[in-house]
Protein backbone atom coordinates (compact mmCIF):
# COMPACT_ATOMS: atom_id res chain seq x y z
CA UNK A 1 0.00 0.00 0.00
CA UNK A 2 2.38 2.73 -1.10
CA UNK A 3 2.45 5.33 -3.63
CA UNK A 4 5.44 4.66 -6.29
CA UNK A 5 8.60 6.85 -5.51
CA UNK A 6 9.68 9.49 -8.54
CA UNK A 7 12.67 7.41 -10.37
CA UNK A 8 15.88 8.67 -9.58
CA UNK A 9 18.57 9.15 -12.72
CA UNK A 10 21.51 7.61 -11.54
CA UNK A 11 23.52 9.56 -13.48
CA UNK A 12 22.55 12.92 -12.23
CA UNK A 13 23.34 11.99 -8.58
CA UNK A 14 26.75 11.06 -9.51
CA UNK A 15 27.08 14.19 -11.61
CA UNK A 16 25.19 16.12 -8.52
CA UNK A 17 28.37 14.79 -6.42
CA UNK A 18 30.62 17.15 -8.48
CA UNK A 19 29.27 19.72 -6.38
CA UNK A 20 30.56 17.96 -3.28
CA UNK A 21 33.83 17.53 -4.34
CA UNK A 22 33.21 13.96 -5.11
CA UNK A 23 34.06 13.12 -8.91
CA UNK A 24 34.46 10.15 -9.95
CA UNK A 25 32.91 8.50 -7.09
CA UNK A 26 31.06 5.06 -7.80
CA UNK A 27 27.76 4.26 -8.83
CA UNK A 28 25.55 5.05 -5.91
CA UNK A 29 24.05 1.71 -4.63
CA UNK A 30 20.18 1.88 -3.01
CA UNK A 31 20.28 0.32 0.18
CA UNK A 32 17.06 1.71 1.45
CA UNK A 33 13.67 3.62 -0.55
CA UNK A 34 10.43 4.25 1.64
CA UNK A 35 9.69 7.93 2.49
CA UNK A 36 13.22 8.87 1.08
CA UNK A 37 15.82 6.92 -1.32
CA UNK A 38 18.98 6.41 0.48
CA UNK A 39 22.49 5.56 -1.28
CA UNK A 40 25.91 4.72 -0.99
CA UNK A 41 29.03 5.95 -2.73
CA UNK A 42 32.78 5.41 -2.77
CA UNK A 43 35.00 7.87 -3.20
CA UNK A 44 38.91 7.37 -3.12
CA UNK A 45 38.71 4.93 -0.36
CA UNK A 46 35.77 6.66 1.99
CA UNK A 47 32.47 5.83 1.74
CA UNK A 48 29.44 8.49 2.04
CA UNK A 49 25.40 8.39 1.98
CA UNK A 50 23.36 10.45 -0.41
CA UNK A 51 19.74 11.11 0.91
CA UNK A 52 17.36 12.12 -1.50
CA UNK A 53 14.30 13.38 -0.17
CA UNK A 54 10.89 11.77 -1.59
CA UNK A 55 8.57 14.80 -3.10
CA UNK A 56 7.26 17.35 -0.86
CA UNK A 57 8.61 15.74 2.45
CA UNK A 58 11.25 18.29 2.90
CA UNK A 59 11.88 21.88 1.62
CA UNK A 60 15.55 23.45 1.62
CA UNK A 61 15.60 25.43 4.68
CA UNK A 62 13.96 22.37 6.40
CA UNK A 63 17.36 19.71 5.10
CA UNK A 64 19.85 22.71 5.45
CA UNK A 65 18.37 22.34 9.65
CA UNK A 66 18.81 18.88 9.68
CA UNK A 67 21.99 19.06 8.51
CA UNK A 68 23.26 22.08 11.13
CA UNK A 69 21.84 19.55 13.74
CA UNK A 70 24.25 16.71 12.38
CA UNK A 71 27.35 19.19 12.44
CA UNK A 72 26.39 20.10 15.26
CA UNK A 73 25.95 16.52 16.94
CA UNK A 74 29.07 15.81 15.24
CA UNK A 75 31.23 18.11 16.87
CA UNK A 76 29.92 17.21 20.13
CA UNK A 77 31.37 13.85 19.88
CA UNK A 78 27.93 12.13 19.31
CA UNK A 79 27.99 9.02 16.59
CA UNK A 80 25.88 10.50 13.78
CA UNK A 81 26.95 11.12 10.12
CA UNK A 82 28.47 14.25 9.42
CA UNK A 83 27.41 16.18 6.85
CA UNK A 84 29.10 17.00 3.55
CA UNK A 85 28.21 20.42 2.49
CA UNK A 86 28.06 21.47 -1.07
CA UNK A 87 31.85 23.47 -2.44
CA UNK A 88 30.20 26.89 -2.95
CA UNK A 89 28.80 26.07 1.18
CA UNK A 90 25.63 25.46 1.01
CA UNK A 91 24.21 22.25 3.41
CA UNK A 92 21.68 20.52 0.48
CA UNK A 93 21.83 19.87 -3.05
CA UNK A 94 18.62 19.85 -5.49
CA UNK A 95 17.95 16.77 -7.88
CA UNK A 96 15.37 17.30 -10.87
CA UNK A 97 13.19 14.59 -11.45
CA UNK A 98 10.53 14.16 -13.70
CA UNK A 99 8.22 14.27 -10.59
CA UNK A 100 9.54 17.29 -9.45
CA UNK A 101 12.67 18.87 -7.35
CA UNK A 102 13.92 16.52 -4.17
CA UNK A 103 16.03 17.99 -2.08
CA UNK A 104 19.28 16.07 -1.46
CA UNK A 105 21.63 15.37 1.77
CA UNK A 106 25.30 13.96 1.59
CA UNK A 107 26.83 12.69 4.71
CA UNK A 108 29.70 10.67 6.03
CA UNK A 109 29.60 6.97 6.29
CA UNK A 110 29.25 5.43 9.61
CA UNK A 111 30.42 1.80 10.00
CA UNK A 112 28.33 -0.07 11.88
CA UNK A 113 26.19 -3.25 12.37
CA UNK A 114 22.01 -2.98 13.20
CA UNK A 115 21.83 -5.21 16.83
CA UNK A 116 20.58 -8.32 15.98
CA UNK A 117 17.94 -10.04 17.45
CA UNK A 118 17.47 -11.88 20.22
CA UNK A 119 17.85 -8.31 22.05
CA UNK A 120 19.33 -8.37 25.18
CA UNK A 121 19.16 -6.32 28.67
CA UNK A 122 22.86 -4.84 27.59
CA UNK A 123 21.37 -3.91 23.93
CA UNK A 124 18.72 -1.80 25.86
CA UNK A 125 20.39 -0.65 28.84
CA UNK A 126 23.14 0.72 26.14
CA UNK A 127 20.80 1.91 24.02
CA UNK A 128 19.43 4.02 26.61
CA UNK A 129 22.15 5.32 27.26
CA UNK A 130 23.18 6.75 23.70
CA UNK A 131 19.37 8.41 23.33
CA UNK A 132 20.54 10.19 26.48
CA UNK A 133 23.88 11.61 25.81
CA UNK A 134 22.67 12.36 22.10
CA UNK A 135 20.06 14.11 24.02
CA UNK A 136 22.92 15.84 26.24
CA UNK A 137 24.93 16.40 23.11
CA UNK A 138 22.10 18.88 21.78
CA UNK A 139 22.65 21.59 24.20
CA UNK A 140 23.20 24.38 22.79
CA UNK A 141 21.96 23.83 19.29
CA UNK A 142 20.04 27.51 18.53
CA UNK A 143 19.23 27.09 15.07
CA UNK A 144 15.47 28.27 14.34
CA UNK A 145 15.27 28.48 10.76
CA UNK A 146 13.57 25.26 9.12
CA UNK A 147 13.16 23.61 12.42
CA UNK A 148 9.62 21.66 12.73
CA UNK A 149 8.38 21.60 15.99
CA UNK A 150 6.60 19.00 17.64
CA UNK A 151 4.03 20.99 19.18
CA UNK A 152 -0.05 20.07 19.32
CA UNK A 153 -0.95 22.13 16.23
CA UNK A 154 1.45 19.62 13.08
CA UNK A 155 1.40 16.40 15.64
CA UNK A 156 -2.33 16.46 16.92
CA UNK A 157 -4.67 18.93 15.72
CA UNK A 158 -3.60 18.59 11.65
CA UNK A 159 -3.84 14.94 12.22
CA UNK A 160 -7.33 14.99 13.54
CA UNK A 161 -8.74 17.48 10.85
CA UNK A 162 -7.42 14.83 7.93
CA UNK A 163 -8.45 11.69 9.79
CA UNK A 164 -11.82 12.92 10.82
CA UNK A 165 -11.78 14.40 6.63
CA UNK A 166 -11.65 10.92 5.35
CA UNK A 167 -13.99 9.72 8.17
CA UNK A 168 -17.06 9.76 8.48
CA UNK A 169 -18.38 7.20 10.97
CA UNK A 170 -19.90 8.67 14.28
CA UNK A 171 -18.09 6.46 16.50
CA UNK A 172 -14.84 7.50 14.96
CA UNK A 173 -15.24 11.18 14.71
CA UNK A 174 -15.86 10.63 19.03
CA UNK A 175 -13.45 8.91 19.58
CA UNK A 176 -11.40 11.62 17.98
CA UNK A 177 -12.71 14.67 19.83
CA UNK A 178 -12.30 12.77 23.24
CA UNK A 179 -9.13 11.36 22.20
CA UNK A 180 -7.96 14.93 21.11
CA UNK A 181 -9.58 16.80 23.78
CA UNK A 182 -7.49 14.44 26.89
CA UNK A 183 -4.32 14.95 25.22
CA UNK A 184 -4.09 18.70 24.70
CA UNK A 185 -5.74 18.57 28.32
CA UNK A 186 -2.77 16.40 29.94
CA UNK A 187 0.18 17.44 28.32
CA UNK A 188 -0.58 20.94 28.94
CA UNK A 189 -1.03 20.63 32.50
CA UNK A 190 2.37 18.40 32.06
CA UNK A 191 4.10 20.77 30.44
CA UNK A 192 4.17 23.24 33.19
CA UNK A 193 5.28 20.17 35.69
CA UNK A 194 8.92 20.19 34.65
CA UNK A 195 8.29 18.19 31.01
CA UNK A 196 11.38 18.09 29.77
CA UNK A 197 11.86 19.71 26.22
CA UNK A 198 14.44 20.46 23.26
CA UNK A 199 15.85 18.84 20.41
CA UNK A 200 13.92 15.64 19.18
CA UNK A 201 15.44 12.69 17.63
CA UNK A 202 11.72 12.16 15.80
CA UNK A 203 12.31 8.06 14.93
CA UNK A 204 13.75 6.64 17.77
CA UNK A 205 13.54 2.69 17.64
CA UNK A 206 16.82 -0.11 18.43
CA UNK A 207 16.02 -0.46 14.44
CA UNK A 208 16.89 2.15 13.92
CA UNK A 209 20.49 2.40 14.75
CA UNK A 210 24.11 0.78 14.02
CA UNK A 211 26.68 0.05 16.40
CA UNK A 212 29.72 1.20 15.74
CA UNK A 213 33.45 -0.11 15.69
CA UNK A 214 33.73 1.33 18.89
CA UNK A 215 30.59 0.11 20.47
CA UNK A 216 28.67 3.11 20.36
CA UNK A 217 25.10 3.21 19.33
CA UNK A 218 25.00 4.89 16.34
CA UNK A 219 21.78 7.21 15.21
CA UNK A 220 20.49 7.85 11.48
CA UNK A 221 17.24 9.35 9.75
CA UNK A 222 17.20 12.96 11.18
CA UNK A 223 14.50 14.34 9.05
CA UNK A 224 12.19 13.46 11.66
CA UNK A 225 14.16 15.72 13.82
CA UNK A 226 12.26 18.99 15.88
CA UNK A 227 12.12 20.48 19.18
CA UNK A 228 9.91 18.87 21.61
CA UNK A 229 8.81 17.13 24.32
CA UNK A 230 12.13 14.58 24.56
CA UNK A 231 9.44 12.28 25.68
CA UNK A 232 8.27 11.79 22.08
CA UNK A 233 11.47 9.86 21.73
CA UNK A 234 10.47 7.44 24.40
CA UNK A 235 7.52 6.69 22.74
CA UNK A 236 7.48 4.00 20.70
CA UNK A 237 9.71 1.87 22.89
CA UNK A 238 7.27 2.44 25.36
CA UNK A 239 4.48 1.45 22.76
CA UNK A 240 6.41 -1.85 21.35
CA UNK A 241 8.90 -3.12 23.78
CA UNK A 242 6.90 -2.42 27.18
CA UNK A 243 4.31 -4.39 25.60
CA UNK A 244 6.54 -7.56 23.95
CA UNK A 245 9.09 -7.66 26.98
CA UNK A 246 8.51 -5.49 29.71
CA UNK A 247 11.92 -5.76 31.57
CA UNK A 248 13.66 -4.46 27.80
CA UNK A 249 11.60 -0.82 28.59
CA UNK A 250 12.76 -1.54 32.02
CA UNK A 251 16.13 -1.97 31.09
CA UNK A 252 15.87 1.13 28.52
CA UNK A 253 14.69 3.51 31.50
CA UNK A 254 17.86 2.72 33.72
CA UNK A 255 20.22 3.06 30.76
CA UNK A 256 19.00 6.35 30.73
CA UNK A 257 18.78 7.58 34.11
CA UNK A 258 22.17 7.05 33.86
CA UNK A 259 22.94 10.17 31.86
CA UNK A 260 19.59 11.97 31.74
CA UNK A 261 16.64 11.40 34.25
CA UNK A 262 12.69 10.94 32.63
CA UNK A 263 11.09 12.92 35.54
CA UNK A 264 7.87 11.44 36.95
CA UNK A 265 6.14 14.37 34.25
CA UNK A 266 8.15 12.72 30.91
CA UNK A 267 6.75 9.44 32.48
CA UNK A 268 3.11 10.68 32.88
CA UNK A 269 3.32 12.45 29.77
CA UNK A 270 4.11 8.85 28.05
CA UNK A 271 0.83 7.28 27.25
CA UNK A 272 -0.67 10.32 25.80
CA UNK A 273 1.78 11.39 23.55
CA UNK A 274 1.50 7.65 22.27
CA UNK A 275 -1.68 8.29 21.22
CA UNK A 276 -0.47 11.65 19.78
CA UNK A 277 2.39 9.78 17.70
CA UNK A 278 -0.59 7.05 16.66
CA UNK A 279 -2.61 9.82 15.15
CA UNK A 280 0.71 11.80 13.36
CA UNK A 281 2.12 8.79 12.03
CA UNK A 282 -1.38 7.73 10.95
CA UNK A 283 -1.46 11.36 9.36
CA UNK A 284 1.78 11.02 7.29
CA UNK A 285 1.17 7.76 6.01
CA UNK A 286 -2.37 8.82 4.66
CA UNK A 287 -0.63 11.49 2.68
CA UNK A 288 2.28 10.03 1.62
CA UNK A 289 1.44 6.57 0.68
CA UNK A 290 -2.49 5.85 1.46
CA UNK A 291 -4.68 8.08 0.16
CA UNK A 292 -3.37 7.83 -3.68
CA UNK A 293 -3.97 4.30 -3.48
CA UNK A 294 -7.89 4.92 -3.28
CA UNK A 295 -11.03 5.03 -1.24
CA UNK A 296 -10.86 1.31 -0.49
CA UNK A 297 -7.28 1.10 0.56
CA UNK A 298 -7.79 4.11 2.62
CA UNK A 299 -11.07 2.80 4.29
CA UNK A 300 -9.42 -0.38 5.06
CA UNK A 301 -6.13 1.36 6.56
CA UNK A 302 -7.75 3.62 8.83
CA UNK A 303 -9.96 0.86 10.23
CA UNK A 304 -7.10 -0.85 11.16
CA UNK A 305 -5.50 2.24 12.81
CA UNK A 306 -8.33 3.74 14.43
CA UNK A 307 -8.60 -0.18 15.76
CA UNK A 308 -5.73 0.38 17.93
CA UNK A 309 -5.88 3.46 18.83
CA UNK A 310 -9.38 3.06 20.66
CA UNK A 311 -7.67 0.15 22.29
CA UNK A 312 -4.88 2.09 23.86
CA UNK A 313 -7.80 4.68 24.63
CA UNK A 314 -9.79 2.42 25.95
CA UNK A 315 -6.65 0.70 27.94
CA UNK A 316 -5.50 4.47 29.07
CA UNK A 317 -9.19 5.09 30.48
Amino acid sequence: MSAPMARVDLAAINALLDDYGLSGASRPRLVRSHTNDVYLVNHQSRRYVIKVYGIRWRTGPQVAWEAALLAHLADRGAAVSRPVPRRDGEPCGVLTTPAGPRCVLVTEYVPGEQPRRPFTSTNYREFGRALAWLHEATTGFEVTEGARPYDLRRTLEEPVALIRGHRPQRADKTLLTQVSAACRARLSELAGQDLDFGICHGDVSIDNVVVDEQGRFAFYDFDLAGPGWRAWDHVRLYRFDRSSRADLWEYFQQGYDEVRHLTPADLAALPYLDLVEQLWTTAIELTLRVLPTGPRATAAYLDERLTQLRRSWDTLR
